[in-house]
């Protein structure tokens, strides 16, 4: 249940019909298609501890640092109505692999404390340090858990036993305990033994205490002390600085408790009366009927641009100061079928967003789930969640219908999960087949519809984040700039394709040593990609089944122009005439207006000044001046305009200029622009437009432009007025790869 001091702000805000949500900035303004400069960075204007003041809620998933080691798929769970202790539960090995008291978790503040992995805030009790399997070499499966107020019930299988368990504490006097409660279906094959604890240059011993049997580890004047209430069919055994749980067959199911304390020798007496006089252990099925919500809604009211252009921008506004405290830098969207939005944040929230309609009048904000493991995707399939973090992905159940999850299901964690600061799991998309993709920095993987095979099928990518499936199964992927990666690009993914980064796989098949993109954007206009999406709305102008590309640095939109020439794709992008108020990272278009939605966050280089924004880029109806379609010739290049233009000024070939120039693939951090005439050196090569021609519907200019080849980035700007008499203002950036066959003007 809330607490009375949640309650109370919940009201609060409940009595108003909206929140004036402070902290949110205003829209940076710039010209059409202009490319802001990002401020060079400044580690120290990164460094941000708010998220130690933040409920996160009775768990966080994340990796976690102990004696001897890592915990790479760590949940964290606190335990106690005031935060006595917290276990931390290994998902991939299944088992408690650290035990604390005094606290629950810790924040770093580098960039937002995005980088480094939590640390526990208090002493540790007891270890298991070894990266290993808890439970040896029995065949297990992480299931999910459970979430009850503040109880978390663990699910997973050992063999064919099905074991839930739920970590609590127990307290008699000054004496608290852990304890595990186990509840374990029948296993009739073989007996099962789970490692409980560790502790490095310990002595261990079984002893009998009034009665109690214990099993200690004792280092110095400290001893950590196990104890089990159970049936006979479980038994404490010790082996050198280890203990363990050992599980005999059984027909029936089985429940079990132990215990676990720590401190001086003289305190076991006070742990032995504990475990003496503690209940019997309970039958955990009653936590799976979860408790009233915990978390109450915000409302906030948005703003409607009243801008006359084809695209404008409106903004949902986000409840910054919200009661939880909760950090909203957003890194995923879908939409449920009546068109309310999920978005996930990096730091483990999803939040269900109703109410969204042409007045943006009052924004309903629920947090549906909490303590996910920096996610950076998020999918839903028939109404169901699901969320993409660097341990797997989450499925997120709402059993009692109150409007947040009490069940997060395991769908798949067979991806890698390291201690980088950059190795984050981003994207989750799926093909017409319903498998499921992600991008890491191994590579981009697939996974079946059932969640049961994983697959790399490409790699070489820097730092990637971008990640979209097209309407016919194409993939596409961005990297970041930086070593190995001269510029930022967008690429198509061939399977077993080399991509570059970490150095050229030359083969004759692959000369360059990594495979070429699709298209090559220069660093001022595109210093960080954030995402890609697909067009899949009629109601949201000519662009219908064109690709986005969305720019975290520079916060922006741009139209992505592919083309085929044989078997060789290529692209160009246009940037449209908006700008957000975060950097730009997730697109999808809703079910119920068509519109695009974008939400974004910070942490990086990115011009936009807000912590995150969800806003919403809707078409107008009005003139679209964009080109639309890019083609190239041996002799010119075509580019065809949503909109007829000014037959004179189209036709006036002072009216263009044109650029080339190459980047250079090595191991150093990005690449100058490089001349295509001169190679060694610096800079661009201007080129001649000998002549226009425009079609004669008034929407296709043909450039006449010599000794065209392939080339790593052309750039063509056009200062024109369409037919109507409207300034049409633009550059566009293409790659060539290959050229088309000479076009024959009429």
């Amino acid at each position: 249940m809330p607490s009375t001091f949640h309650c109370l702000i919940a009201l609060t805000f409940l009595l108003v019909s909206c929140i004036v949500v402070s902290g949110e900035k205003a829209a940076p303004t710039y010209q059409a298609g202009e490319a802001v400069p990002v401020a060079p960075v400044n580690e120290a204007d990164w460094v941000d501890a708010r998220w130690n003041q933040t409920d996160v809620g009775p768990f966080l998933s994340s990796g976690l640092a102990v004696p001897g080691g890592h915990i790479h798929k760590g949940i964290s769970i606190r335990l106690g109505d005031h935060d006595e202790a917290a276990v931390c539960f290994d998902s991939k090995n299944l088992g408690v692999r650290a035990v604390w008291t005094g606290g629950f978790l810790k924040f770093d503040g580098t960039r937002f404390g995005l980088v480094h992995w939590p640390k526990p805030a208090g002493p540790f009790m007891t270890t298991v340090a070894a990266d290993a399997p808890c439970w040896g070499d029995a065949k297990t499966r992480y299931l999910g858990f459970f979430v009850n107020a503040k109880r978390v019930v663990l699910s997973y299988e050992v063999d064919d036993m099905l074991v839930e368990e739920m970590p609590w504490i127990e307290k008699d006097g000054e004496t608290v305990a852990v304890t595990r409660s186990l509840e374990m279906s029948n296993r009739t094959e073989r007996d099962e033994k789970c490692v409980l604890g560790e502790l490095a240059g310990a002595l261990g011993s079984l002893t009998d205490l009034d009665g109690v049997k214990l099993a200690l580890l004792e280092k110095g004047d400290t001893v950590v002390a196990f104890a089990l209430n159970a049936l006979q069919q479980a038994v404490l055994s010790v082996d050198k600085t280890r203990v363990s749980l050992n599980v005999a067959k059984h027909d029936a199911a089985m429940l079990a408790k132990v215990f676990m304390w720590s401190g001086k020798k003289a305190g076991l007496t006070a742990f032995a009366a504990l475990v003496k006089r503690s209940a019997r252990p309970e039958n955990l099925s009653k936590y799976a009927n979860p408790e009233p919500a915990r978390w109450w809604p915000v409302v906030t009211k948005g703003k409607v641009s009243t801008e006359k252009t084809a695209y404008v921008v409106d903004t949902l506004t986000v409840p910054y100061d919200n009661p939880y405290k909760a950090m909203m830098f957003f890194s995923g969207l879908d939409f449920f079928k009546n068109g309310d939005a999920a978005i996930c944040t990096l730091h483990g929230d999803v939040w269900r967003v109703s109410n969204i309609d042409s007045t943006l009048e009052q924004v309903k904000w629920q947090r549906y789930a909490t303590g996910l493991f920096q996610p950076l995707g998020l999918k839903i399939i028939e109404n169901r969640v699901y969320v993409l973090g660097r341990d797997q992905i989450t499925v997120l159940f709402d059993n009692n219908h109150d409007g947040e999850a009490d069940y997060y299901a395991n769908f798949n964690n067979d991806m890698k999960t390291s201690q980088g600061g950059h190795d984050y799991s981003a994207c989750l998309e799926t093909d017409r087949a319903g498998n499921f993709y992600h991008v890491d920095p191994y590579g981009v993987h697939r996974i079946s519809k059932d969640g049961k095979t994983y697959e790399t099928l490409a790699a070489g990518w820097r730092n990637p984040i971008s990640l979209a499936v097209g309407p016919n199964d194409e993939i596409s992927v961005s990297p970041q700039e930086g070593t190995w990666t001269p510029s930022s690009e967008i690429c198509t993914v061939k399977v077993d394709g080399w991509y570059g980064f970490g150095g050229p796989k030359k083969t004759d098949a692959r000369p360059l040593g990594y495979e070429p993109p699709l298209c090559w954007i220069p660093h001022k206009i595109d210093n960080s990609t954030g995402g890609h999406v697909w067009v899949n709305s009629d109601k949201w102008g000519p662009f219908n089944g064109k690709m986005l590309n969305l720019s975290f640095g520079q916060a922006i939109v741009q139209e992505v122009m592919r083309e085929k020439i044989g078997d060789v794709e290529q692209a160009a992008i246009a940037t449209f005439p908006l700008r957000f108020l975060a950097g730009s990272m997730r697109g999808r278009f809703s079910p119920k207006d068509g519109q695009l939605y974008v939400v974004g966050t910070k942490g990086w280089q990115t011009v936009a000044p807000n912590d995150g924004a969800f806003q919403r880029v809707r078409y107008t109806g009005a003139p679209t001046l964009m080109p639309l379609d890019l083609h190239v010739h041996a002799n010119g290049i075509h580019v065809t305009f949503a909109e007829a233009l000014n037959r004179e000024d189209a036709e006036d070939a002072d009216n263009y200029s044109v650029e080339r120039w190459n980047y250079k693939y090595a191991a150093q951090y990005g690449s100058d622009d490089w001349s295509v005439e001169s190679p060694d050196k610096k800079g661009r090569d201007e080129m001649k437009v000998k002549s226009a021609r425009l079609s004669s519907d008034g929407r296709t200019v043909f450039l006449e432009i010599a000794d065209l080849k392939p080339v790593m980035q052309m750039g063509i700007k056009y200062k024109l007025h369409s037919a109507s008499g409207e300034k049409v203002r633009g550059d566009i950036y293409h790659t060539v790869n290959a050229l088309g066959g000479a076009f024959q003007q009429p």
